[in-house]
């Protein structure tokens, strides 16, 4: 019997009526769920006519909110009674006006934004599947597609070997901490089996790198002292005459350098290492290179961009998040290899129960690159098939379609530093270099008084923070030159009507701060 005929025999309430009840509820809830989208659109449609924050929703206000409220309302009851559809659909309604909405464009406070609808649909599918893309027996598409998907990105980074690829991930965090795994187990293959007590190994990142690679070696038994943290230039990036000079250092020290993290795109400024120039140190002392592009790697899919990310074919790993740049639903991050070997010599362990090499299936695809049980490259065993969400999206919109989003984003950031540079009372705290524009709002410049300077502007800049989601927006501060900046992030769905009112908004508050 064919697959067709298959499916056309079964009858919809089969498996005790599964079918039925999940297209109830499906349609039980469809409306709000499109109704907190609507509202967004609604929102973005007012900014875009010129309307005032009274024809705009308040979506983001939901951040005032202290946890105390936020749990009276939700009035969360877990009970051994049932709630039925009743409880199912006012608790979705309670969630949805509690949370804050990120399709709004006025969501600009964080690495990330709203997804999109092709994302919305590739986490149905998920969560219809619901399987583990741990072994290829009970995820064969996913974990086809996982290989893919991670093959590609690896080759648009330059990344072309025979064994070169890519893994996800749950999350940039942890994506370079397999980094650091994969590359501690290159330099000193015995620590998987006797440990590291005893081994002096250091690691190299700048003083503006994600506060993941610190974590990453406190979790791999290199320690906190293990972290070398290289000095940065006046754009924030990394110093290569300092990493060299801290390298020698080291090794005159009796240490083992190992590890060199260059990033793609800072945390705070959004600042890009000169992978290239590090690069070559890396090669003259044998070193591992790691670039942390989880917020600035999507850049590889812009002509405009990419050129940022010059010397990534030299590196030996690289961590990608698509769910920032290309907003591709969280949690969506990669971990890419110019040789996955390494990745699973370092990874894979004895565990018959699970990974069945004598099986006829695995026997016929046992080379490195064949492998296809995903949990063999990875430390966690429990995986999601995240590729989907990158790989549904990458079909539907196309490369060109994330290069016209990924340039948006950059065109929006030079677009605020502008309107920032021509403002009488905003000025620039960072020279914009990715889709982070970080700036002060009447800052102090009493120089000879800098931590009274410093308390002003973090002040006033927590006070502007802290009044924008009633207007429907929501930007971070960070520390800063002299005292905390504000610091919006822009995306792919930002325009200029938002950020003109944005402006306006954040003058509003500063004013009232002063006054």
């Amino acid at each position: 019997m064919g697959l067709e005929r298959v499916l056309t025999s079964v009858s919809p309430t089969a498996s005790s009526g599964r079918y039925t009840e999940l297209s109830s509820l499906l349609e039980l809830v469809k409306g709000i769920l499109l109704d907190h989208v609507a509202e967004a659109d609604a929102s973005n449609a007012a900014r875009q006519s010129g309307q005032r924050n009274g024809a705009i929703s308040h979506s983001q206000a939901a951040a005032l909110l202290p946890p105390e409220i936020v749990s009276q309302r939700l009035s969360l009851n877990l009970t051994d009674k049932p709630q039925g559809k009743d409880g199912l659909l006012e608790l979705t309604d309670r969630i949805l006006r509690l949370s804050i909405n990120t399709w709004d464009h006025g969501f600009m406070h964080k690495l990330y934004s709203g997804t999109n609808p092709v994302g919305v649909i590739s986490e149905l599918i998920l969560a219809i599947l619901n399987t583990n893309s741990h072994v290829y027996t009970v995820s064969p598409a996913l974990s086809v597609i996982e290989k893919q998907t991670g093959r590609a990105l690896a080759n648009m980074f330059g990344l072309r070997e025979t064994y070169s690829g890519g893994i996800t991930q749950p999350g940039g965090s942890a994506s370079n901490f397999n980094s650091v795994l994969i590359a501690r187990h290159q330099a000193m293959p015995f620590i998987k089996e006797t440990g590291i007590s005893g081994q002096q190994l250091v690691m190299f990142t700048s003083v503006d790198s994600h506060y993941s690679l610190e974590k990453a070696a406190q979790m791999s038994g290199i320690g906190s002292q293990g972290v070398c943290k290289i000095p940065t230039d006046a754009e924030g990036r990394m110093s290569v005459p300092a990493l060299r000079r801290s390298i020698l250092d080291a090794s005159d020290q009796g240490k083992h350098p190992f590890y060199v993290n260059a990033t793609a795109g800072t945390t705070v400024r959004g600042a890009y290492d000169p992978i290239d120039e590090i690069a070559d140190v890396c090669q003259e002392f044998g070193l591992w290179l790691h670039v942390d592009g989880s917020l600035g790697g999507s850049a590889i899919f812009t002509r405009r961009q990419s050129w940022r990310l010059k010397g990534s074919e030299r590196a030996d790993s690289i961590t990608i998040n698509p769910h920032k740049m290309l907003s591709v639903p969280i949690s969506c991050s990669f971990l890419l290899g110019r040789d996955l070997r390494q990745f699973r010599s370092s990874n894979s362990i004895d565990a018959g129960y699970l990974f069945h090499e004598d099986a006829p299936l695995a026997a016929a695809t046992n080379d490195a690159d064949d492998t296809y049980d995903l949990a063999e490259f990875t430390p966690q065993c429990g995986r999601k098939g995240d590729a989907l969400k990158l790989a549904l999206g990458w079909v539907y919109y196309g490369r060109i379609g994330y290069e016209r989003y990924v340039d948006n984003a950059f065109d929006m950031a030079a677009y605020l530093a502008a309107l920032i540079k021509n403002h009488p009372r905003m000025e620039i705290a960072a020279v914009p270099q990715s889709v982070q524009v970080c700036f002060y709002y009447m800052p102090s410049r009493m120089t000879d008084k800098h931590d009274m300077a410093a308390k002003h502007n973090t002040a006033i800049t927590a006070y502007i923070s802290e009044g924008l989601p009633s207007k429907g927006f929501m930007v971070d501060y960070a520390p800063g030159p002299v005292g905390k900046f504000l610091r919006v992030v822009t995306n792919g769905t930002t325009t200029k009507e938002t950020l003109n009112s944005m402006v306006n908004e954040i003058d509003e508050i500063g004013q009232s701060f002063i006054k």
